[in-house]
């Protein structure tokens, strides 16, 4: 386990190898950070392509790393961990010059498990907010010591430079969601924080934390929305604990389209989120620079490379094709072929992939979605159907399922890969018809070589965005990064810049 922090002297060494780069002050902690920090959402212990590109990442000027307990079930943080104590050991990088920051509220997979064991035993987590059968939230002291134990083991540490509340807003959906009146929920989420933060001082103290704070989705909300998270009740309520207190962050989404952190007016004076922290000397750790959310629609800000010019047609022509390859398992095979009761209902209700896809495609609207939609969903459902059909005992695979069955992967895979070159395509000319829109609004903005550095480029020349965090699982995202973070940029109050960024959503 490696021990210490990060310390002002250790970031401005780190800082000072790295002289092409600009670095800045992290709040009131005096630690210098890099413009852009590594967001370990997706990153896991057993790919070695993410191992590489947080070590290249570390090695080449940034230095703050994000994850959080229930990132990877865990695996976000044994993979920072990993490499961390590797990159000690070769004497390349030490401990006080780099930011870990790690979150917690979330219970899902073993912290779920955890969570239910204990539920039996008679020992639930207090204030334990029920959200769905997958899905529950707690930020209450108890729970958050068990969390942070957790992640100091797994990141294989003595202590985490920043510990944030993960998403505490889980409460004001489940109290919407209740018929709990709005005062009253507004109060009892404000009673549960300022209870956390008590907690977090005391770790503050014992050493296991060097500051805290709270990273929400809702805090870019108006204020009168139920689900707001009131930033400046929240700093009134840390000073009525001390007026030395250790609340030094925020994080919260910001980028080209969800602009709420600069242009809702949701603090009182009339100031935004990102104002007001900075006024109070909060740092701002910004996410999602390059995904945005419209709606319940995704867009991916970064760039895409075509593999093959296809059409929607094309699409209807796959899908077409596999339509006629299932109805002929379900004449001509399953009707024949003798199955066990039941079975041949299960075979053909997870081998309709041409139904699923013509009702499901249209709604993906960039590769990136779809891709996970296959690997989540999609292609897990069709497996279980060649399992079954394949593996079947009462017809012994003879030749006519096999070469059926070979067929059929063949056509998904060509519908597969044409439903991408068709998402692909209509994302780069979003992307493209954006950036040209965001050069025509600043000056400042252009000269860069993709949208993703584009986005990148507004978030960091804006004032009071301390450091941007940006998924790095491989190496040409950290050298797409890198190449942005060396060209000098002037950071200042870009409000009214901003506000001409409305017309961005018409493009999307």
């Amino acid at each position: 386990m490696q021990k210490g922090a990060a310390t002002s002297e250790g970031t401005s060494r780190y800082a000072h190898r790295h002289p092409s780069l600009t670095y800045r002050t992290l709040g009131a902690t005096g630690l210098l950070v890099s413009e852009a920090g590594v967001g370990a959402y997706r990153i896991d212990n057993s790919d070695e392509e993410h191992k590489k590109a947080l070590y290249k990442a570390l090695l080449s000027g940034i230095n703050l790393i994000d994850t959080s307990s229930n990132y990877g079930d865990g695996c976000s943080e044994e993979l920072i961990g990993e490499v961390l104590n590797r990159l000690e050991q070769e004497n390349r990088l030490h401990r006080d010059e780099v930011l870990i920051v790690t979150k917690a509220g979330y219970l899902q997979g073993k912290n779920l498990r955890l969570s239910r064991q204990r539920e039996a035993q008679g020992r639930s987590f207090a204030e334990l907010v029920p959200f769905d059968p997958d899905l529950a939230h707690c930020i209450h002291p108890e729970f958050l010591e068990e969390q942070l134990t957790g992640s100091l083991n797994r990141l294989q540490v003595s202590t985490v430079d920043l510990f944030l509340l993960h998403n505490p807003e889980y409460y004001l959906k489940w109290a919407r969601h209740e018929g709990i009146p709005f005062g009253e929920a507004r109060r009892e989420y404000l009673r549960r924080i300022k209870t956390a933060f008590r907690y977090l001082e005391d770790e503050f103290k014992r050493g296991r934390i060097g500051a805290y704070g709270i990273s929400s989705n809702s805090f870019p909300l108006p204020a009168s929305d139920y689900e707001h998270t009131p930033l400046e009740e929240i700093w009134h309520s840390a000073c009525a604990i001390s007026l030395d207190h250790h609340f030094r962050v925020i994080q919260f989404p910001l980028n080209l389209i969800e602009r709420g952190g600069v242009t809702e007016k949701n603090q009182s004076g009339r100031s935004s989120v990102l104002c007001f922290a900075r006024e109070k000397g909060l740092a701002v750790l910004t996410n999602r620079p390059l995904n945005a959310f419209i709606g319940n629609q995704l867009l991916r800000l970064a760039e895409v490379d075509i593999e093959e010019e296809k059409t929607a047609d094309d699409v209807k022509r796959c899908l077409a094709h596999l339509g006629r390859l299932e109805e002929y398992l379900a004449l001509q095979i399953l009707s024949v072929h003798k199955m066990a009761i039941g079975k041949a209902n299960d075979i053909q209700a997870k081998l309709s992939a041409s139904e699923m896809l013509d009702e499901q495609w249209l709604r993906f609207t960039n590769p990136i979605q779809w891709e996970e939609a296959q690997v989540r969903y999609i292609v897990p459902t069709i497996q279980d159907g060649m399992d079954l059909l394949l593996t079947h005992k009462w017809h012994r695979r003879p030749p006519e399922i096999v070469d059926w069955a070979n067929e059929y992967a063949e056509a998904l895979n060509q519908a597969f890969e044409t439903i991408t070159a068709v998402l692909q395509a209509r994302t780069a000319e979003k992307t493209t018809k954006i950036k040209k829109r965001l050069e025509a609004v600043e000056p400042d903005w252009t000269g860069t070589d993709t949208i993703s550095q584009a986005a990148l480029r507004v978030l960091r020349s804006t004032e009071g965005v301390t450091t941007v965090l940006v998924g790095m699982r491989r190496r040409e995202y950290v050298d797409d990064v890198l190449t942005e973070l060396n060209r000098p940029i002037t950071v200042k109050d870009r409000g009214a810049s901003w506000k001409h960024l409305d017309s961005l959503s018409e493009l999307a």
